[in-house]
């Protein structure tokens, strides 16, 4: 009984040992609507428990499975996130042939309504979550082998699609299960009723697979744009724009530009084909006039005088994704990212700089942390910081200055992020 007092007293103790004692994270809310809520009773249900949380830990994640979702709940409590289900339900419409309109791509695929295109939607990018595989459900690979006779390199090629919609959808991407490396997980009729009810016995990793070739260039498509969903602004925290809906061709085109301050223009623009046929379409919107760099694939150029390009052609279920500044995306192993980090940089920008330089870096704990400033000789001129630090994503800036104050001259700087176990030196350049 979530409506009772003694009920909610003990959650509430529980919940903030959880918190307090072992660390953790958040929460996921299973099936929220049958916890329930009223806010004409804000203290009971799940208005009651999230706000309870966040007292407790104002970082605490929240996730809700709303069953069905409902945007409304998580813009009016203490709620994170939610499952963004229409992007997973839509998708799994287009796997088994069905033809959601553009609009509705755009709009519960692309975008951050649910199950309308005109109904209620989430306020923030951030409280989305986008997933094409669940606890609860398989995988899109499982789904298109089984119900829909897909050789497993078709679906795999499909998969990279579908992925590659996630990472530059507005949302959070959530990767699960092996997806990354394109293994086909779910479950099956393993006693011929028809129900596919052993769902709970579908879960193991086939690891072995991780080395095959298959593999491999799964792996690579998802290192490429976690990288540059990470590494461009744009995609983290720009503008989103709906540029264009090919109606009868079945192609959308959106964009994003990062328009926060000191920005370096930074501008994304993805071309995305949910025809089975390969489409040809004319005057491609752009954000801008000027060189663009066809990112994932190949790093391939096209020009735009006009901020169109007149004619273009796009293989049947394929996302272009174009950047406007070039990136390099590195799909080797990198001995900085294993697990025992405990932080992350996002980015150094801008670099070269002149006369800030800005200090982004996600800190996974809490922790004492120091930053340094070191000249090429090996000489400390600035300490930016060295305190403790909460969790969470921080922003320091450096002025180029010296800790007596004065500035310092152009030439190459090192940046020295220090935890108590971990430590991560970058390279900047100040030319003034």
């Amino acid at each position: 009984d979530h409506f009772n007092t003694y009920t909610v007293e003990y959650i509430n103790q529980v919940n903030k040992i959880w918190l307090e004692e072992y660390k953790v994270d958040g929460f996921r809310y299973d099936a929220t609507r049958m916890i329930g809520w009223s806010l004409s009773q804000p203290e009971y249900g799940i208005p009651g428990w999230t706000s309870a949380i966040a007292e407790t830990d104002p970082n605490a994640y929240q996730i809700a499975e709303h069953l069905p979702v409902d945007p409304w709940l998580v813009n009016n409590t203490s709620l994170t996130s939610s499952w963004h289900d229409s992007f997973h339900d839509r998708l799994l419409d287009h796997i088994h042939g069905g033809n959601p309109s553009t609009l509705t791509l755009m709009n519960q695929v692309v975008r951050l309504y649910e199950y309308s295109n005109s109904g209620s939607y989430y306020q923030y990018p951030t409280q989305a979550v986008k997933y094409m595989i669940s606890h609860d459900e398989q995988s899109f690979i499982q789904e298109m082998i089984v119900f829909n006779n897909f050789s497993i390199e078709q679906a795999r090629a499909k998969d990279k699609f579908y992925a590659t919609i996630l990472f530059t959808s507005q949302g959070i991407p959530m990767i699960f299960q092996g997806q990354e490396f394109g293994l086909q997980t779910g479950w099956n009729d393993d006693n011929g009723n028809g129900d596919y009810e052993e769902k709970l016995e579908y879960r193991p990793i086939n690891w072995s697979y991780l080395g095959t070739a298959s593999a491999q260039s799964h792996l690579d498509h998802y290192k490429k744009l976690i990288q540059i969903r990470k590494k461009n602004p744009a995609l983290y925290k720009g503008t989103f724009h709906d540029l264009w809906r090919y109606d009868p061709e079945r192609v959308i085109v959106y964009g994003y530009k990062d328009e926060s301050t000191g920005n370096n223009n930074d501008q994304v623009v993805v071309i995305a084909n949910f025809s089975n046929f390969a489409r040809t379409v004319y005057d491609v919107p752009f954000l801008s006039a000027g060189t663009w760099y066809n990112i994932i694939d190949d790093n391939s150029t096209l020009v735009t005088n006009d901020g169109n390009y007149g004619v273009y052609t796009i293989p049947a279920n394929t996302s272009h994704v174009y950047t406007n500044n070039i990136y390099m995306l590195n799909t080797d192993p990198e001995e900085q990212n294993i697990i025992s980090q405990k932080f992350r940089i996002s980015k150094l920008y801008p670099n070269p700089f002149n006369p800030t330089v800005n200090l982004n870096f996600v800190l996974y704990q809490n922790e004492v942390m120091e930053i340094s400033v070191f000249n090429i000789q090996g000489k400390k001129v600035r300490s930016l910081y060295s305190d403790w630090m909460n969790r969470g994503t921080h922003n320091i800036i450096w002025d180029g200055k010296e800790d007596a104050g004065q500035s310092v001259p152009s030439g190459l700087y090192f940046i020295s992020f220090k935890t108590s176990s971990y430590t991560e030196t970058w390279k900047i350049s100040l030319v003034r």
